[in-house]
């Protein structure tokens, strides 16, 4: 019986503690720390956009609109996995969703589908290497 009990307890310890390794580490299969930048489409004027990634699962983007300004938009926060290979920064109560790839992060739209068209290769923002 103590055996069986030993055995159960550490059944049980490895379930809870994989499953809390589940939720962190989402993407475990990519390299997705670090910072990806580029030029995303805007309705006015192109935005660059600076986004780090960290390993805590803290984030840090910086907007700065092209042709407007020399302001520069800064928004920290967490971000939570929503699949494998999706994250959301919810930004501000707004969802912000990026699929991560190899060395990239592709911006999807606010339902967090992929953007298509004739544009979509514009929404790609590429990790520094």
């Amino acid at each position: 019986m103590k055996k069986l009990s030993a055995l159960f307890i550490a059944f049980l310890f490895l379930a809870v503690s994989s499953c809390s390794t589940i939720n962190q580490n989402t993407g475990n299969d990519l390299n997705w720390e670090g910072i990806y930048t580029g030029t995303l489409p805007g309705a006015n004027s192109d935005i660059y956009t600076e986004i780090t990634l960290n390993k805590d699962a803290t984030y840090k983007v910086t907007h700065q609109y092209v042709d407007k300004s020399a302001e520069v938009f800064t928004y920290t926060g967490i971000f939570k996995w929503k699949n494998n290979n999706t994250i959301d920064l919810n930004q501000d109560g707004m969802p912000s969703y990026y699929i991560v790839g190899k060395n990239s992060l592709t911006h999807l739209d606010k339902d967090g589908q992929k953007i298509t068209g004739r544009f979509a290769d514009m929404y790609v923002l590429k990790k520094k290497q």
